[in-house]
């Protein structure tokens, strides 16, 4: 049995609003946000050990392109995502001064994953703050308990993993992914390891919860992946993936004609140039039903483009997603727009700034569905 359902029952064609106190409020709620995370995380390095890693040396290379540097392992195989986003306030509110933000320090980071940047370069948790905003402060939405072994697919900096091993103690964390830029000192029950999710996968002991997160873009063959995962799965345990659709929308008829609206078509139309399918996500839950899982429960949210909203909740979200995409839009760009369109760095560039400023643009009321769907394989 199959279900999907719409989170939040306020919908967002209700609420377009402009009202600037509420903008402040919400920029200093982020300057207030550094020293919420770096105090309230709970971790202790004293009782983290080093993960091991089993890579060649060479895995530890990045490969330049487009002036931003990408994984060696598998180089090419991985097309866009996102990177967390750094000053976000000022992005949006370049004319206030922002006098607090730099000197709090997360303990948590989120790689670009399109690109591997140094980690003084990186945004801060930003982005999995988003997400924990949309998910009411969890780390997952299936039905879990006490789960022995785990695995994190795409792990990017292993902060999902972090504090899932964090939280469940009793569980044996893994996270995967193409680069090796986890931190060292990660709790005892956490690991990392290079792995292409798109092989074969070899673990020998079934996982009882698997997790993927903003995998949309990084597989050629998603529903192969999702059938892999069931295998690898104990029965009863439980796959979950959190996913964008990259198709943008909007509750009125703003966003027509408009550079943001044009840009994710483009994008999207180099991607399947290079053999991917950036609107996979809305094909995922019956690939779930495909391979074989039960109970396949899908969750739809929304992140809007900017603050346009009305809801205090609304426009914090809209705020950290208008930073994700303004700030890394290049990242999430470059390959699709050319080595897909065939478009030079300077088009390119040109271009994205006027998507830049539609994303700033409150009278644009777009926004992108999440899909969060997790389905339990049979016992």
């Amino acid at each position: 049995m199959a279900s999907s359902h719409i989170a939040d029952p306020k919908p967002l064609a209700d609420v377009p609003s402009d009202n600037a106190t509420a903008q402040q409020e919400i920029a200093a709620e982020m300057c207030m946000m550094g020293d919420q995370y770096n105090h309230g995380a709970g971790f202790d390095v004293r009782t983290y050990s080093q993960s091991t890693y089993s890579a060649r040396t060479n895995v530890y290379e990045f490969i330049p392109e487009n002036g931003r540097t990408y994984h060696s392992y598998k180089a090419g195989s991985e097309l866009t995502a996102w990177h967390i986003l750094r000053q976000a306030a000022r992005i949006y509110f370049p004319m206030m001064r922002f006098v607090h933000l730099e000197p709090f320090k997360f303990n948590n980071i989120k790689p670009d994953l399109v690109s591997s940047k140094s980690k003084k370069d990186w945004p801060k948790d930003l982005q999995h703050h988003l997400w924990l905003l949309t998910l009411s402060n969890k780390l997952y939405l299936a039905p879990i308990s006490s789960p022995q072994r785990v695995l994190d697919i795409g792990t990017g900096t292993g902060i999902w993993a972090i504090e899932f091993a964090t939280q469940n103690p009793q569980a044996e964390v893994i996270g995967s992914d193409l680069s090796p830029i986890q931190p060292l000192c990660v709790p005892p029950n956490c690991r990392f390891e290079v792995d292409d999710v798109e092989d074969e996968w070899s673990y020998k002991q079934k996982f009882d919860f698997i997790h993927g997160r903003l995998m949309f873009s990084c597989f050629n063959n998603p529903a192969a992946v999702i059938k892999q995962a069931y295998q690898a799965l104990a029965p009863g345990g439980y796959l979950e993936m959190q996913e964008l659709n990259f198709k943008v929308h909007g509750i009125d008829d703003s966003i027509r004609g408009t550079n943001l609206e044009k840009w994710a078509t483009l994008c999207a139309a180099g991607g399947k140039v290079l053999n991917k399918d950036l609107y996979c996500t809305m094909k995922f839950k019956q690939y779930f039903i495909d391979a074989g899982f039960e109970d396949v429960v899908e969750t739809i949210f929304r992140w809007p483009s900017n603050t346009w909203p009305k809801r205090k909740e609304d426009k914090m979200l809209g705020l950290y997603q208008m930073t994700n995409i303004s700030d890394g839009i290049h990242g999430i760009s470059a390959k699709s727009f050319t080595a897909g369109l065939r478009w030079t760095t300077q088009e390119l560039e040109v271009f994205l700034a006027s998507v830049r400023q539609d994303m700033k643009n409150r009278a644009i009321h777009a926004y992108w569905p999440i899909h969060v769907i997790y389905g339990r394989k049979p016992t």
